[in-house]
């Protein structure tokens, strides 16, 4: 589960499709808003690329994200997030893991845009 070193936020992110992550408003998500609210529901916003990342940063069972959405496992004391990969596999990505990746690579957003 732990990401290999090599992996860097870029090479991740090429490995993330355009259009996989599609944000969820009130009004076309309803059900998810009410099922997690108002909080959660900008939570699973916020971290949902990341949930992306996450998936990818897993090792090879995802290829390439093709979309990502939240899962009906989600539940306002934990979101999860599934990730459809390109090579067919489904990964389902819990909240701490999207916060851990973001934790770990965007801190290393000011280190690669310098250079």
């Amino acid at each position: 589960m732990q990401p290999v070193a090599t992996d860097t936020r870029e090479a991740l992110e090429a490995r993330v499709a355009g259009d996989a992550v599609m944000l969820m408003d009130r009004e076309s998500f309803g059900d998810t808003y009410s099922k997690l609210g108002t909080g959660q529901f900008q939570t699973a916003n916020d971290l949902m690329h990341w949930a992306a990342i996450a998936a990818v940063a897993q090792g090879n069972a995802c290829d390439r994200v093709a979309m990502v959405n939240v899962s009906d496992r989600s539940t306002r004391d934990n979101i999860v997030w599934f990730v459809d990969c390109d090579n067919k596999a489904r990964v389902f990505i819990e909240q701490r893991e999207a916060e851990d990746a973001k934790q770990r690579f965007d801190s290393a957003t000011s280190e690669t845009e310098q250079g």
